[in-house]
């Protein structure tokens, strides 16, 4: 490689150094480092700590003045009388910058604990600068020079000038055009807390204040709109809405003593362990239960009726990305709609929803993928057990047999019955019961679970439609009808 081509090689890389340090000195000074750093590392940590600093100035900045240095002086270190002097500079600059490097590399590493990319990549540019700069003080120098030769050397010089124009530029565009980026809100010493980590971890709370939100607004809207259905039938019948709403009822049949026991049994409650007030509350509230079903009923067929459309969308939320490694599935994973659920064994209202999703996949084998995760909730003592056993017969490609097989006997659901409950969906039980009892998939339950309450995730069954929840507590209909527009839409 001749002079001229190590000089060449110097300046690129110094330019490479420049508009690195350029944009982190921007980034820096903007309080900003997310859109630096992109995904690998923690430049907001690094950047944050009292080594980023030298005597006030930030040591991207120093970094931006050598590498600056360093292009003038490539610039300089063509054919002439004083190219050896301007290579020796060259090269002592160089040694500083590497030595210096070499010790923030050390402090970022040992001291701060963190790790930014771009302090390293400006570590290594450095580094090989001072490299090809010793190399290029062992080439003869080229004093002569003719007048062709000068010619072409002005006319790379030019061009090297409005490369460095151009990247100056594009560094100011960029410090006045960015947005976004980790805006630190907390720094604890040399430790910061960033406003993306803070969406991140909120972002549960967020969902949840939605999800409640939005069931709100479902209640209110069912009863405005009973009392308006309830009113119009009441003026096309020429009677009153409480004559309307008699005739719906009838004659209410009293709640009995055995009722309010099995009300008791279902809620997991000995008849025995009831006090009179608590018999007391079942009884009114099965005898609301048996008034209230028929007038609902008969507002649902009022709805048809009166054709009545809710238009009440789901609020906006952003897709939510899965891990969905290991996680039971049906369908193809390149189709265009993938359904999550997160659900649980001991929940009766999963096991309904689970047969209708299961039903809706099959019919749209090629364009839903059906994913489930385990939440078990603290509610079921069971669950969590039945949601790892089910994994287990996951490994032996029998989940979906073995899951219907639970669901159908959700009050069941402990240790020998989930083992004896694999023979029947045909699985290995020996090696099953190896996998049961040595805890081999409660990581991954527990994962779920992490996962799900990060995502706003707090009652069974959960949907998800390409990683957006459909909020409140949703009819099969209700899913069909979420179901079918997000399929309308691909």
């Amino acid at each position: 490689m001749t002079a001229r081509q190590k000089t060449f090689v110097i300046f690129l890389l110094a330019l490479l150094g420049f508009m690195n340090a350029g944009w982190l000195t921007v980034q820096t000074l903007g309080g900003t480092l997310g859109l630096a750093c992109g995904p690998v590392g923690d430049c907001a940590q690094v950047h944050a700590s009292k080594y980023a600093r030298l005597f006030g100035i930030p040591t991207a900045t120093l970094g931006f003045l050598m590498y600056g240095t360093l292009l003038v002086l490539a610039f300089l270190a063509g054919p002439g009388p004083n190219r050896r002097r301007t290579v020796v500079l060259l090269s002592g600059l160089a040694l500083v910058g590497t030595l210096f490097s070499a010790l923030l590399m050390y402090l970022q590493a040992f001291m701060v604990q963190a790790f930014c990319l771009f302090c390293t990549l400006s570590a290594l540019l450095i580094t090989v600068i001072w490299l090809v700069s010793l190399s290029l003080l062992k080439t003869p120098p080229q004093e002569e020079a003719s007048p062709a030769l000068e010619k072409r050397t002005g006319v790379l010089y030019v061009a090297y000038g409005l490369v460095v124009i151009l990247f100056a530029v594009f560094l100011f565009s960029a410090g006045k055009g960015r947005s976004g980026g980790a805006q630190v809100v907390v720094r604890i010493g040399d430790e910061v807390i960033t406003e993306a980590q803070m969406n991140d971890d909120i972002r549960a709370f967020i969902g949840e204040n939605q999800r409640q939100l939005h069931q709100t607004k479902m209640v209110w809207l069912e009863n405005a709109l009973s009392v308006r259905l309830l009113r119009k039938e009441a003026l096309r019948r020429n009677t009153t809405v409480p004559q309307i709403i008699a005739e719906a009822v009838g004659r209410v049949e009293p709640v009995t003593d055995s009722d309010i026991v099995a009300a008791g049994r279902a809620a997991h409650v000995e008849a025995g362990k009831l006090s009179e007030s608590e018999k007391e509350y079942l009884r009114m509230l099965l005898l609301s239960e048996r008034r209230n079903a028929p007038i609902q009923r008969l507002v649902d067929s009022l709805k048809k009726v009166y054709d009545v459309q809710i238009l009440l969308g789901q609020p906006l939320a952003s897709g939510a990305e899965f891990d969905l490694a290991d996680s039971p599935r049906l369908g193809r994973d390149d189709a265009v709609l993938t359904v999550v659920v997160f659900t649980d064994f001991e929940c009766p209202y999963c096991a309904t929803v689970s047969k209708y999703l299961q039903g809706v996949q099959r019919s749209y084998s090629d364009r839903i993928r059906l994913v489930v995760k385990n939440f078990p909730l603290v509610t079921h003592p069971d669950a969590a057990l039945a949601a790892e056993a089910s994994l287990c017969a996951n490994e032996q490609g029998k989940y979906w047999p073995y899951h219907d097989v639970l669901y159908a006997n959700q009050g069941h659901l402990d240790r020998e019955s989930l083992v004896s409950y694999a023979e029947k969906a045909g699985i290995d039980v020996p090696r099953f019961r190896q996998s049961l009892e040595s805890g081999k998939y409660r990581g991954l339950v527990e994962r779920d679970l992490r996962e799900g309450e990060k995502i706003g995730v707090s009652a069974t069954p959960t949907i998800f439609l390409n990683g957006r929840p459909l909020l409140g507590d949703l009819t099969i209909e209700q899913i069909d009808e979420a179901i079918g527009v997000a399929l309308s839409q691909k």
